[in-house]
C-alpha cells in the first residue's frame, strides 16, 4: 500500500497515497471483490465532495 510499498506491486494492488485514505483502501478492497455490492450511506463519496469543493473554490478566484 502506498508509495512506501511499491516496490511489492507485483503482489497485489498499488494504493496511491502515503499512508493510502480510509477510501482509497476500501475502494481496493472492494475492487478485489467485484461481485459484492458496495454500500451506499450517502449519494456521493468523501472524495467526490471534496472535490467539488475544491473547484467552487478555485472558480471563486
Amino acid at each position: 500500500m502506498g508509495i512506501c510499498q511499491q516496490h511489492n506491486a507485483e503482489c497485489g494492488i498499488h494504493l496511491p497515497g502515503c499512508p493510502p485514505h480510509a477510501e482509497v483502501i476500501v475502494n481496493g478492497i472492494f475492487s478485489l471483490f467485484p461481485d459484492i455490492e458496495r454500500p451506499q450511506y450517502a449519494d456521493k463519496s468523501e472524495e467526490a465532495r471534496l472535490g467539488e469543493m475544491l473547484q467552487e473554490i478555485m472558480a471563486m478566484e
